[in-house]
């Protein structure tokens, strides 16, 4: 495998002399399902397309300017890579760099591998996932959103680092409960768990990072002076549609998706310099907050809760034909599970706990 040389940081000697050896080629990564991918989610699956590209031995080129993704700036689209918006190239490697390529065997395309497996050639022997330290290795902000990110903390927890740090996802995400994606826990449940950790810890301040006005506005009930004030742009579902994902939703403000991601991006970073972190379900904000905090690395505690899958059922599995005749066996939906009596092939649920 041909070694590659990802530094963002590339000098423009450095820069020159890569663009011209002989031996270099070029993967310029265009990611697929683009339009309402969130920023978090988005950097995954740019990221597993790096992966597999390094793994081949192709310098990284990171293409956002010839999709449709929400976080364009107004009059921008197809005009600005907005990837370099929010991160550095991988490679140091830019668009502008690749025009004055002439060689086309130089370049390849890459588009966006769910798993790392090789459907064309399924002989071939390429990691089945993204390992984790590649999520940390390419967590490289631009100049801008670090300045940004930095700004925003000093604004927030300033040097204060003995925070409960909470993310609580909401608005769509509850509202159209996207099949595959992770259960969150409710505020009260994480209000709850923030008041044991106070038992245990006694943490000075606690920062919430949510974009729903309603979920914010519980916990600043709860906590009062406590709370680090948040300074995300916050969905009202009394005013935002409930019936579109959030890259629909029309707000009356200059660039607003392009600022609501340099805010979500913000919120993270303040989350990762916190001491404590609970998160009410795996997502992709999660891998933001890991990943900008080198694992959790200065955290006493981190945790997310498990509750399943929207919309996933686990079947119950039959073995034996006696079972159809009478068996009792549990059921999960979402996150209930249901204790299933089966007499000659009818089921009868009832209703065991509730995780």
């Amino acid at each position: 495998m041909q070694e590659t040389n990802n530094n963002p940081t590339l000098t423009e000697t450095g820069k020159k002399q890569l663009l011209n050896d002989p031996k270099a080629v070029f993967a310029v990564i265009i990611p697929m399902r683009h339009r309402s991918a969130g920023l978090a989610g988005m950097y995954m699956k740019i990221v597993n397309c790096i992966t597999l590209a390094i793994y081949k031995g192709y310098i990284p080129v990171v293409d956002l300017k010839h999709v449709d993704w929400q976080y364009f700036k107004e009059g921008r689209i197809l005009k600005d890579n907005a990837w370099e918006y929010y991160f550095k190239q991988p490679a140091g490697i830019t668009l502008e760099d690749l025009s004055n390529i002439t060689d086309n065997s130089k370049i390849r395309t890459f588009s966006e591998p769910y798993q790392l497996q090789n459907v064309y050639d399924p002989d071939e022997k390429l990691p089945s996932y993204t390992p984790f330290e590649n999520y940390i290795k390419y967590m490289q902000l631009s100049d801008y959103a670090l300045e940004y990110a930095e700004n925003y903390r000093k604004k927030t927890i300033g040097e204060e680092t003995d925070v409960l740090g909470i993310y609580c996802r909401g608005t769509d995400y509850l509202w159209m409960r996207p099949r595959l994606h992770h259960i969150p826990a409710t505020p009260q449940m994480l209000i709850e768990k923030a008041k044991e950790l106070k038992k245990k810890y006694n943490y000075k301040k606690v920062y919430v990072a949510t974009e729903d006005l309603e979920i914010y506005n519980k916990f600043k009930e709860e906590f009062q002076d406590d709370l680090v004030p948040n300074l995300q742009y916050k969905y009202n579902h009394k005013i935002d549609s409930k019936t579109l994902p959030l890259s629909d939703v029309k707000v009356e403000r200059k660039d607003h998706h392009y600022w609501l991601g340099l805010e979500y991006l913000a919120s993270m970073y303040v989350l990762s310099k916190c001491k404590y972190f609970i998160a009410s379900n795996y997502s992709a904000g999660v891998v933001f907050v890991k990943a900008m905090s080198s694992g959790y690395k200065n955290m006493e505690y981190a945790y997310v809760y498990d509750r399943g899958c929207f919309k996933v059922r686990h079947k119950i599995q039959y073995n034996k034909l006696s079972q159809r005749l009478f068996s009792v066996k549990h059921e999960t939906y979402e996150n209930i599970v249901w204790k299933v009596i089966t007499i000659l092939g009818i089921k009868i649920k009832f209703i065991k706990k509730i995780k």
